[in-house]
């Protein structure tokens, strides 16, 4: 038996002009743990959330890869994830239930405008059973930040988000505010929006099924340009404020949300809509120790419609 082994290195050098490279800034997770990574999990923040900003959450998300929406009007839309929905699909809000009756029926609205939110969270996949089984076709986790878990870095900064359309003559406003300093924060939010009818190029009801209509002996109820009764009105905020001490975390938040809308599939139908929330939060961590942290959080709704 006989083997070779040829190897070769060749070296070029050249010299010239000095280049100067632009700054590269990367960014992560400091507890980035390697088992998440492979994770089939999405995230929506910054300028590419306020692109896709739209008047419902499921409208927000519905242009992400895999990712639907069971639009019930302007107003109520919930996110549908790999053709799953209703109660297969888990909305929370901070990582707890919205604790609202959207999983009931695609005419009922997840009490979160998404205006305000930080980040929209989407996870599929088997990480998903984490959380039930409720949530075997997916999760969205809407981050508000209203439990502040840090001061501003510069001691304050506000948001304020408009937005218009002309389909349903949309008008939407939102404004966020955070303060604080090293050991204390607050946060304060509130947003308004309304639509009116849903504009259409046509009728409501195609010239086959109205002469079928016709021919049974019914009387076909269309609606030319527009869609009647898909109006919707809604408003809320909140408050929260965080301590924070070397290695803890204390907070809570209440906050009201109020929407009115109708019903397109009926002519008179509609749903009053209001929710209160208060949230709490407490939080350790440590840099030493086989426990490196520990949180609980908590959540009590007062819902009715």
């Amino acid at each position: 038996m006989s083997g070779a082994l040829c190897a070769s290195l060749s070296i070029t050098t050249t010299f010239g002009a000095e280049a100067t490279l632009e700054e590269v800034v990367v960014t992560a997770s400091r507890d980035k743990n390697p088992l998440d990574i492979a994770q089939p999990t999405s995230v929506l923040s910054g300028d590419d959330l306020s692109r896709q900003l739209a008047g419902s959450l499921g409208e927000t998300l519905s242009r992400q890869l895999g990712v639907s929406s069971s639009y019930f009007g302007p107003t109520a839309s919930r996110p549908v994830i790999r053709g799953l929905g209703g109660y297969r699909v888990q909305t929370l809000q901070d990582g707890l239930a919205t604790l609202d009756v959207g999983s009931l029926s695609d005419d009922h609205a997840v009490t979160i405008d998404p205006a305000l939110a930080t980040q929209l969270e989407i996870l599929k996949g088997p990480a998903t059973l984490l959380y039930g089984s409720g949530a075997s076709g997916g999760l969205v986790n809407v981050v508000t930040n209203r439990i502040p878990s840090a001061a501003p870095k510069d001691g304050l900064d506000a948001l304020i988000e408009l937005r218009a359309g002309m389909v349903a003559d949309e008008r939407a406003g939102a404004a966020s505010l955070n303060a604080g300093s090293e050991h204390f924060a607050v946060h304060v939010d509130a947003f308004k929006s309304k639509s009116d009818a849903i504009d259409i190029p046509s009728a409501t009801i195609s010239r086959r099924l109205s002469d079928r209509l016709i021919a049974a002996g019914e009387e076909p109820e269309a609606h030319q340009g527009s869609i009647p009764n898909a109006f919707s009105d809604s408003k809320g905020g909140a408050f929260g404020a965080s301590w924070f001490g070397n290695d803890t975390l204390v907070g809570g938040s209440a906050s009201r949300y109020e929407s009115v809308y109708g019903i397109p599939s009926e002519a008179t139908a509609f749903i009053d809509m209001k929710q209160n929330r208060y949230d709490a939060k407490v939080a350790w961590r440590s840099s030493t120790g086989w426990l490196r942290g520990l949180s609980v959080s908590g959540a009590y709704n007062d819902y009715a419609h």
